[in-house]
């Protein structure tokens, strides 16, 4: 069966077109939910995600914005479920794998499903959803269904303003998607497997500048290039994990093209990235 690799992205910035086509060296079918700006490359399905975010607006009528961070970007990190659901429902699609715009993929992600997360219904980092294995449509049905009784649900609403105010006084921005994610895989644990975990010799990133227990260059994870492939390397263990993905968060986007496998494939000797001088230096 067909595991499609799904983006959902408003706007096109200059290194949208090396994520998506990272992902296509990999993965046979990668499929863009976007606007007019970015329907410009062939090797990707492209809809306008405005034909499908009919529960999305539904939501919106319920949504109320409790956190410090700027409104529209807070409602579209929740709408974007919605809107993922409603494309998955409309196109008969049971199994994908949602990937934020600004992440590097280096596998097949139909293959790793199969032989890792086939005993569940999903599967992501706990507390964000950068990288999310959808294995049963019906899990995500699940998810957006708790997210909107985050808002319409007397008690869980009152739960979620605690929690709010608890992150307040901790001089944090509020609550936000990540906690109502994490909020319902605590209630999804038997049908959930967390990413975050290195395991069989790889390991997935959930942001660049975080260690999660590798090696740090200035203060980012320094990956190195063995055998023409993206690793790190653990800290304790001194044992080199290989990239699944990479996550480029905020001013680190400007580095998504030097991680091309385009580019990897040409260093012939191990090397490691300096982000000073954007240069691939030998080991």
């Amino acid at each position: 069966m067909t595991y499609p690799v799904i983006f959902i992205h408003y706007g096109n910035p200059d290194w949208l077109k090396s994520t998506l086509y990272q992902a296509k060296i990999y993965n046979p079918k990668v499929i863009l939910l976007g606007d007019e700006t970015n329907n410009k490359y062939p090797f990707v399905e492209h809809y306008n995600l405005s034909e499908f975010s009919d529960t999305a607006l539904e939501f919106r009528k319920v949504y109320q914005h409790l956190s410090k961070r700027d409104a529209k970007y807070e409602l579209f990190c929740i709408e974007r479920w919605f809107i993922l659901e409603s494309f998955m429902r409309k196109k008969a699609i049971k199994q994908c794998f949602y990937q934020d715009s600004d992440n590097m993929l280096y596998l097949n992600v139909g293959d790793f499903a199969l032989k890792n997360y086939a005993d569940v219904q999903f599967a992501s980092f706990l507390g964000t959803g950068c990288d999310f294995f959808i294995n049963r449509y019906d899990i995500l049905k699940k998810l957006c269904l708790f997210l909107k009784n985050c808002y319409v649900d007397a008690d869980l609403f009152k739960k979620i303003q605690i929690k709010n105010t608890e992150l307040l006084q901790q001089n944090r921005a509020g609550i936000s998607d990540m906690d109502l994610l994490s909020l319902f895989i605590m209630q999804n644990l038997s049908s959930y497997r967390n990413i975050g975990v290195p395991d069989h010799g790889s390991f997935f990133c959930a942001n660049i500048k975080g260690s999660q227990g590798f090696e740090m260059h200035q203060q980012f994870k320094k990956v190195y290039c063995l055998n023409h492939q993206l690793y790190c390397k653990q800290e304790e263990t001194n044992t080199f994990f290989r990239c699944n993905t990479l996550q480029f968060q905020g001013d680190s986007k400007k580095y998504i093209p030097y991680f091309s496998s385009l580019l990897s494939n040409q260093l012939m000797g191990p090397y490691y990235f300096n982000y000073e001088t954007c240069k691939w230096l030998s080991v």
